[in-house]
């Protein structure tokens, strides 16, 4: 996971659990996704070979989704794949990510939409499809996509940005 030590860095912690007890190893990646601004969201493919984080809330920069495959064994981080994708704008400033129970497909909301990337795919960012977009339906306030989970059911639940009835 990242985390920041007082400023920005690029270190990612993790903690591998072994017979001999618990393991802090720390390694330093090359990112742009860490910054002053913005919000986001990481998690783990359900087969655990991948380790994506995503970043883009920040309205004036553009949405990053960073994917690394991920070695359980050692907790390392390697063959970082970033892909830059649509311009955020108040419209389409990404936030959330989730995974297919398969693994396979990566799901980035955004404010009016929802992206699917190909893991499988030789190039991930051509495999870019909009899946989803808001239907201006407004309860109170628009009610854009937010965090995604997925859940033991297999289902991806999706919270929205504003109260809903």
């Amino acid at each position: 996971m990242p985390k920041e030590d007082g400023c920005r860095n690029n270190f990612f912690y993790t903690h591998l659990l072994t017979p001999n007890g618990i393991e802090t190893f720390s390694q330093s990646i090359s990112s742009n996704i860490i910054t002053d601004v913005g919000v986001g969201q990481a998690v783990f493919t359900p087969d655990g070979t991948k380790y994506i984080v995503t970043q883009g809330d920040n309205f004036d920069e553009p949405f990053l989704l960073d994917i690394y495959d991920f070695e359980r064994c050692t907790g390392k981080l390697s063959n970082k794949k970033q892909i830059v994708s649509l311009v955020a704008t108040r419209d389409n400033g990404g936030s959330g990510v989730v995974v297919s129970p398969n693994s396979r497909f990566v799901y980035v909301t955004m404010w009016q939409k929802i992206i699917q990337y190909d893991l499988w795919a030789d190039d991930i960012k051509a495999s870019e499809v909009v899946v989803a977009e808001y239907d201006g339906f407004v309860a109170t306030f628009p009610t854009g996509f937010l965090y995604p989970q997925l859940a033991p059911d297999g289902r991806i639940y999706i919270c929205t940005t504003n109260s809903t009835r």
